[in-house]
């Protein structure tokens, strides 16, 4: 059985791509619809100009989205959410509600990690 599935290792990187990739779409459709309620996360971590880091969490959330579904440029988008992943972990869900409410961030840190890594590996705008 396991080595009928070895023919299929050239597409494992799909089921990765596509359920982070739809996760990042969705959240940074969310964060781009609701720009205000984000600037006022932002600038409650206290970083400076908290709009421009708003608008480039949106972006980055939504675009490296789009660009881990279609395939292209993988390995640059899962490191900018690999990033993104690294600092909601650090700096907003250890030190305000601890490792339990961390969990799924590392859960797709560790996803942007593995596709940062490997970057698309099959049907993908790269591979055309």
């Amino acid at each position: 059985m396991v080595h009928k599935l070895e023919q299929y290792e050239r597409y494992s990187d799909m089921p990765l791509r596509l359920a982070l990739g739809l996760i990042f779409v969705v959240a940074g459709f969310g964060k781009l619809t609701g720009l205000a309620g984000v600037e006022k996360m932002v600038g409650g971590l206290g970083l400076p100009i908290a709009g421009f880091f708003a608008v480039a969490l949106a972006v980055t959330e939504f675009g490296g989205g789009l660009l881990l579904v279609s395939g292209y440029k993988v390995r640059y988008a899962a490191a900018a959410l690999a990033v993104i992943m690294l600092v909601a972990i650090f700096a907003v869900k250890l030190p305000g509600a601890g490792f339990k409410a961390a969990w799924v961030d590392i859960a797709l840190l560790g996803g942007a990690v593995s596709l940062m890594l490997s970057g698309a590996r099959s049907i993908s705008v790269d591979k055309r």
